[in-house]
């Protein structure tokens, strides 16, 4: 709003930056806002030497007023008498592909324009494919089966990507794969992730009295503790006045093992205290003072490349501190606090280029896969209740005058507007594959309700339909298997495993479940 204001109200301003720049240039023009249209008419207010590119079937940023009523108005109500024009050349995708997508382009509610493509490539002699399981819980098996399919045909892992619509499925699906055997690069939301928590919690060691980042500390190789011990520390610190790296001192009762991983720990911060630059410390933790770096370098499986890029993605992020108030510890805390309060960290979930050539199957959302293109695409879910997904309420819903062009009510230009934007999602997910292109749903839930597919297939044209029964049967997850408990008070049960459980003891009874892998924080 502030630059838009400026330009329009101070013509100092606004004929200096017209004279800076005699030629403009827009890409993805489906994705700006009111806002934007009217910075380029402070600009370019007859429209000369404005040029603009875009493609309304593409418009996926609704939630951040984007509307594809921009690229309709460009030429008429916006910048009067432009030029326009269209590509009617595809050179990505194979005949098949292109037909699916043309097909369905041509019901869009956003389409502006021809919608059918010729394909450059030609026939690659094969259809994209709807695959559907009985089950549910099938899905990632069919999905399995034809990820290796495609491989024995001469497609690796990276030329492989899974498409989902949300983050949650996805992160569901690549723990499948991986349990499969499945390669597979995912970061999903970076501070989600269990080696940046860890990072964040030793950091956090240096600034909090109550030192709970001991709780994911305590299962680094390197200063391995019992959770007994860490509850005797807890203790002490909860019952004193303390400060912040009162931990070191350990509590009275703390095991002579515990107490000489305390005193590892300690001497690996030795040094670093609350007014510490955070980069300074995790870099010397990392490759001077434990072994983390060195064991993920060393390593040749996926999952720690994977690692060992969130690492690389996070230290670059905490090498760029803001210049704010406060303890450098605590604004970085702070700082990533509040991107997950405000669910802004997409950026950080971006592989590197230098991720690129790891041959393992990409995962991301459709909008991650914005404007990249792979051999083979496989979306998940495509049923009834997934895509389209469910109309939500914004929960930041764009300024009055942000998105026009609407007709009706205020709810009834939502609703079209998400409609809208399901059908954008489709499409952009369809066309990001090259050689081959196949759907995944299922035909009734895991209690037997019936699942209806998506809407949206019926409007594709020509594809294969193949009900399969998928022959990879998947390990159970390490997070629902049971696993018996037992209490001093004599009973025994059956208790589904926790992949963060601890070990607890204190009172009259004790409770001990096996821990095999990092607690959440």
């Amino acid at each position: 709003m502030q630059p838009v204001l400026l330009l329009e109200r101070d013509e100092a301003v606004r004929t200096q930056l017209q004279s800076d720049y005699d030629h403009v240039l827009v890409d993805e023009y489906q994705d700006v806002n009111r806002s934007s249209v009217r910075l380029l008419t402070a600009l370019k207010p007859t429209g000369e030497n404005l040029w603009v590119v875009g493609d309304a079937k593409q418009s996926i940023y609704h939630f951040r007023g984007a509307s594809s009523f921009n690229m309709a108005r460009f030429g008429r109500e916006d910048f009067p008498g432009a030029v326009r024009d269209s590509l009617d050349i595809n050179y990505r995708s194979t005949s098949e592909i292109v037909g699916v997508f043309s097909t369905f382009a041509a019901s869009m509610s956003a389409a502006d324009g021809p919608t059918a493509l010729e394909a450059d490539r030609g026939s690659g002699n094969a259809r994209p494919e709807v695959i559907t399981v009985a089950d549910g819980l099938l899905v990632t098996s069919a999905l399995v089966d034809s990820i290796e399919q495609f491989r024995a045909a001469g497609f690796r892992y990276r030329d492989q990507a899974v498409l989902c619509r949300g983050n949650d499925r996805l992160s569901d699906t690549a723990q499948e794969l991986e349990r499969a055997g499945v390669l597979v690069l995912f970061l999903g939301s970076l501070f989600e992730r269990a080696e940046i928590k860890d990072l964040v919690a030793i950091l956090l060691l240096l600034v909090e009295k109550r030192a709970m980042g001991l709780i994911r500390t305590a299962c680094w190789p390197e200063f391995a503790i019992t959770f007994e011990d860490a509850v005797r520390v807890f203790e002490r610190l909860r019952g004193a006045e303390v400060h912040p790296g009162a931990w070191r001192q350990g509590a009275p009762d703390v095991t002579p093992a515990g107490q000489a991983a305390l005193a590892a720990l300690s001497t690996a911060l030795d040094g670093f205290d609350a007014t510490s630059q955070p980069w300074t410390v995790l870099a010397t933790l990392l490759l001077d003072r434990t072994k983390l770096a060195a064991r993920i370098a060393s390593s040749s499986s996926v999952p720690d490349q994977a690692q060992g890029i969130a690492i690389w993605q996070f230290m670059n992020f905490v090498q760029v501190q803001l210049s704010e108030q406060g303890l450098p510890i605590q604004r970085l805390a702070d700082r990533v606090r509040r991107l997950l309060r405000l669910r802004d960290d997409r950026d950080f979930r971006q592989l590197p280029t230098a991720a690129q050539g790891i041959d393992a199957v990409r995962l991301m959302t459709i909008h991650g896969s914005k404007g990249l293109e792979f051999p083979v695409v496989h979306m998940v879910g495509v049923n009834q209740d997934s895509i389209p997904g469910a109309t939500r309420p914004s929960k930041c819903p764009p300024p009055n005058g942000m998105v026009t062009g609407g007709e009706g009510s205020p709810d009834e230009i939502a609703l079209a507007a998400h409609n809208e934007e399901q059908e954008c999602l489709f499409y952009v997910a369809m066309s990001r594959a090259r050689d081959r292109l196949a759907f995944y749903g299922a035909t009734s839930k895991s209690n037997g309700t019936s699942w209806p597919l998506s809407r949206f297939l019926d409007r594709i044209g020509v594809v294969s339909r193949r009900p399969v029964t998928p022959s990879t049967i998947l390990p159970p997850a390490p997070d629902v298997a049971h696993i018996p408990v037992v209490s001093s008070l004599g009973r025994r049960a059956l208790a589904p495993r926790r992949s963060h459980s601890m070990s607890r003891a204190g009172g009259g009874s004790s409770t001990r479940i096996c821990c095999r892998r990092r607690p959440s924080a």
